[in-house]
């Protein structure tokens, strides 16, 4: 990393630990779903997306970390945990986006936080309009729905993204790959790296 450079924090609700080049499995499942839930398939397969696109493309100003937490669905316990423990500072953290639930697409996404931070959500819509990305993008208020939460209660200025539309399967028998249409993937995953690269 750059010494001294705030940084870009990337989070995602998985059973995966990924923080730069090192991946960390935890020997536990995700508490009440199915470890096979495909909305987590897609999540991590984002979180890898965009690790393996710095990985061979410049990098943004700032240092990028990648983590996911564990146990989300059961009070953010990972994320809560890593606050009150963190590895990195809080205070450095220049900005964290929080991917949940990325497998669709169809009617666009909604930003967590999106009113709370005008100025980053401008930023988020024009790349959007200007690269025609997601058919729309709303902003919604603060929200103690996923693992940023816990970073924007210390002042951690955050988005949590997820895609709309799309199958309606969540956590039942029906939320496997084959249900999974991924229709806005690569878009979301451009954005966010033009997001990153203008923050």
């Amino acid at each position: 990393g750059r010494p001294g450079a705030q940084s870009l924090l990337m989070t995602a609700n998985l059973s995966v630990n990924v923080v730069a080049n090192l991946i960390l499995i935890p020997i536990y499942g995700v508490y009440g779903a199915s470890v096979a839930t495909a909305f987590a398939f897609a999540t991590a397969a984002m979180m890898l997306n965009l690790a393996r696109h710095y990985s061979f493309n410049e990098t943004p100003e700032f240092n990028t970390l990648f983590v996911a937490f564990g146990a989300e669905e059961v009070g953010l316990v990972g994320s809560q945990y890593y606050v009150g423990r963190p590895i990195y500072p809080l205070n450095k953290i220049k900005f964290l986006i929080n991917l949940d639930l990325v497998g669709t697409g169809d009617d666009g996404a909604t930003v967590v936080n999106g009113t709370i931070f005008n100025k980053e959500f401008n930023l988020l819509v024009s790349l959007n309009s200007q690269m025609k990305l997601l058919p729309e993008l709303k902003s919604r208020g603060a929200g103690c729905n996923s693992d940023h939460c816990p970073f924007f209660n210390e002042n951690v200025p955050c988005f949590f993204i997820y895609t709309l539309g799309g199958t309606q399967a969540y956590h039942d028998i029906y939320d496997i790959h084959k249900t999974l249409p991924l229709t806005r993937f690569v878009e979301l995953q451009h954005l966010v790296i033009a997001f990153l690269g203008n923050l």
